[in-house]
């Protein structure tokens, strides 16, 4: 059998590295995307409120700017505060090994975590209330409900426009 030719192996190598190259690119690509996809646990993660609000029509992004400065102060506080609950978890399960002792930590997270949440809907009604009553319901039907992927990806069914 004869070798091949400097010209052939030459061709084979550029070949090679590019298929490399494009490999590492569908997968880097992959990866990326992979890791903003649907909501995050936390607040702040890969999904954030303030980005999900990028994606609404002008005059809805408009009024949460609106909102969004004038009650950022209370709204980060309860961010905050979320993020605070996270890292006592973690803490309270730093060394950690038995049933009990994970139980009674998630059980202490799960009532902070549902008394700051109510927290924040309380402070969310309030500012709610402050809007003019046609955008009121406006406001919280949106809240959250930017257009991200969800899970399942289906996109839920556009509202019906009425005038």
């Amino acid at each position: 059998m004869q070798a091949p030719s400097r010209k052939t192996l030459t061709f084979l190598l550029v070949g090679s590295l590019l298929l490399n190259l494009f490999l590492a690119g569908l997968i880097t690509s992959h990866v990326w995307h992979a890791r903003s996809f649907g909501p995050s646990g936390g607040p702040g993660g890969s999904y954030s409120q303030k980005s999900g609000w990028r994606n609404l029509p002008e005059e809805q992004r408009t009024l949460f700017r609106k909102i969004w400065r004038e009650h950022k102060d209370e709204i980060k506080t309860g961010f905050q505060e979320m993020r605070g609950i996270h890292e006592r978890l973690r803490e309270n399960l730093a060394g950690k090994v038995e049933r009990d002792e994970f139980e009674a930590a998630y059980r202490d997270f799960f009532n902070e975590q549902t008394t700051a949440q109510n927290k924040m809907f309380e402070r969310l009604l309030d500012i709610t209330m402050t809007l003019p009553p046609e955008q009121r319901s406006q406001f919280l039907s949106l809240w959250g409900m930017g257009q991200h992927r969800h899970r399942s990806g289906h996109k839920p069914a556009p509202e019906p426009v009425t005038e």
